[in-house]
């Protein structure tokens, strides 16, 4: 480090004593020349110090790690940044000049970066640690700078661009995405080499470098260092689990960060931060299917002004209209929300619906994760990946059933449809009831798409949030209020742990998979109401129902029980008396009713 600092000053052109020197270049996780470790990843210590704070347009935080000056940081972030490439600072970007190396033209980091990235560093002639020759692939790839570009930055399937998650759902699937048509073809080394115009070994070095580098490796080492150290696995109390916690990695990217598992008004442990808006459903009051389901939808509850999206006649996502209603000069903007106020109507710069206070929208007779537009989102992958076409919540039972002996409908909580299964007649607190039982399968019901709800097809990438859902119900209906009046509860939510890609788990080895948690709940009719419905209803049926007078209910159940009576006994009188007149030789034909007469005085 002899002379360190006068060769600072002749690069930079501004000097600094040599202690700050020695802190700028080697502090141990923001030094310039250090390198710090994340998740098996060499991360360059002038990323944290200088890059990151530069691309947020910030120089306050190399000042306090470097204990520079203003002037001092600028000139040095002039000079990082110009070699750098990023052009916010110094701009155009600094080359190296080739010649040193043997080259015909100049290189900027760009340039670098395109040769190095599917071919060998240019600089040292070697394979570089972070490019598609790494590991077994050493050697499978000889892209050249502009193949590499194209396979990196194309604004349609460049890796850098949204289309890295279409990658990444074909090598987790199997499939590419489907076409217009709904056709999927089969991702392989076959179709990336064709996709991009390379050659097979190259295709199986790109399908390496995304999946067992980028994903397995890079993205877990930045979301861990973007987040502050965030890892893979939290522990957390289950109220937060339930109905709210704020994620680190969300809040690190500067996204809406609070999610939850159940419904709640606001955000657990948020200060009072909404869910958003609540459900609403449609249930029969009468009729046949008197307390079943009917539909479901929504109720803009939360006082934002606006819906979270709204249906069309055809129950597709509506399309969004800019229009300033309030005239204020800002769409989506609206002066009085909670008063006589006119709103705005939509907002599609910020994907918001404009919503009049309690509207009611997105009704659907479909769980809401399963409607049309959510299966339509995800281009048509959702159902095959939960693994069941039911979806209709038109004929779900609520506490009545419309017919006992049958097979019905259940929701369970949101998360599927299920079916009953008849076991038979029962006795339960001296009641006769017909039992029923459900296995929710879990291996037929995975939930990713609820959880996930991103309402694209990364809810239906296999192993996004590899969440299954089992359960076990025993049910007992009464079968003359066709009420149910016994219930036992257990669901339990499974993940794979097998990582992403992996479908398909089996739930009895107990390996694939594993149980993370249980829902229990109980439920029966009272003694007392046990009681009382005996006396009110099963102790009055059949022939001498009447001899209980009503029992404790008694009121009208008395009446009626007196006026049975009464017909019991005229009955039996009217026998007894054909009886007697039998035994007299007298048929009712013999009895003549005697005709009296009067006829007006003359």
């Amino acid at each position: 480090t002899e002379g360190l600092s006068d060769r600072y000053a002749q690069l930079i052109g501004r000097p600094i004593d040599e202690d700050k020197l020695m802190n700028l270049f080697f502090n141990e996780s923001i030094g310039l020349l250090t390198t710090f470790d994340v998740s098996g990843i060499a991360i360059p210590g002038l990323v944290l110090g200088l890059l990151i704070p530069l691309q947020s347009g910030s120089l306050i935080s190399p000042m306090e790690n470097y204990s520079l000056s203003f002037p001092d940081v600028l000139v040095l972030a002039q000079y990082v940044e110009g070699w750098v490439g990023t052009e916010i600072l110094t701009s155009p970007a600094y080359e190296f000049e080739g010649v040193l190396v043997g080259q015909a033209n100049d290189l900027s980091a760009d340039d670098w970066w395109h040769q190095a990235f599917g071919g060998k560093d240019p600089l040292t002639g070697n394979y570089i640690d972070i490019g598609l020759n790494i590991g077994d692939y050493a050697g499978m790839s000889n892209l050249n700078a502009q193949e590499a570009n194209y396979i990196l930055n194309d604004p349609q399937i460049g890796i850098k661009s949204s289309f890295a998650a279409s990658f990444m759902y074909g090598e987790f699937s199997g499939y590419s995405l489907p076409d217009d048509e709904g056709n999927q073809d089969i991702w392989d080394d076959e179709k990336v080499s064709n996709l991009y115009g390379i050659t097979i070994d190259e295709a199986k070095a790109l399908r390496g470098w995304m999946t067992d580098f980028y994903y397995e490796i890079v993205m877990p080492a930045l979301l861990t260092f973007q987040s502050g150290g965030t890892t893979a696995y939290t522990t957390q109390p289950v109220n937060n689990w339930l109905y709210g916690w704020s994620d680190a990695v969300n809040e690190a990217f500067n996204r809406f960060p609070w999610v939850k598992l159940e419904t709640n008004d606001t955000y657990f442990g948020s200060g009072g931060i909404s869910t958003g808006d609540r459900s609403v459903y449609v249930v029969s009051t009468g009729g046949d299917n008197v307390g079943q389901q009917l539909a479901q939808g929504y109720i803009n509850s939360d006082g934002d002004g606006y819906c979270d999206f709204k249906l069309d006649e055809n129950n597709t996502l509506a399309e969004m209209i800019n229009e300033d209603l309030d005239g204020d000069g800002l769409l989506g903007e609206n002066e009085d929300l909670d008063g006589d106020g006119i709103l705005d109507i939509d907002n599609e710069t910020a994907g918001l619906y404009a919503c009049a206070p309690g509207e009611i929208y997105g009704i659907t007779e479909f769980l809401p994760w399963r409607a049309p537009h959510k299966e339509a989102a995800t281009m048509n992958l959702l159902s095959n990946h939960v693994g069941n076409t039911l979806t209709s919540l038109e004929g779900t039972v609520g506490s009545y059933v419309e017919n006992p002996d049958e097979s019905f409908d259940l929701n369970l909580i949101g998360y599927a449809i299920a079916k009953s299964e008849v076991i038979g007649d029962t006795t339960y607190k001296n009641i006769d009831m017909i039992q029923h039982r459900i296995n929710l399968d879990p291996a037929s019901n995975q939930i990713q798409g609820k959880l996930t709800s991103t309402g694209t097809f990364v809810d239906a990438i296999p192993g996004a949030l590899p969440v299954y859902l089992g359960a076990d119900l025993d049910l007992k209906v009464e079968p003359i209020s066709t009420a149910i009046m016994y219930g036992d509860v257990e669901v339990t939510f499974y993940l794979d742990t097998r990582g992403a890609g992996a479908m398909n788990p089996d739930f009895t080895n107990g390996e694939d998979v594993i149980p993370v948690f249980e829902i229990h709940t109980f439920t029966e009719i009272s003694d007392d109401q046990a009681s009382d419905f005996r006396d009110a209803v099963t102790d009055n049926l059949g022939p001498m129902g009447w001899s209980n007078f009503g029992g404790s209910v008694g009121g009208s159940l008395t009446l009626i029980s007196i006026v049975t009576l009464v017909f019991y006994v005229l009955g039996i009188g009217s026998i007894l008396y054909g009886v007697i007149l039998k035994r007299n030789g007298q048929s009712k034909d013999d009895i003549v009713i005697d005709e009296v007469s009067t006829s007006e005085s003359e």
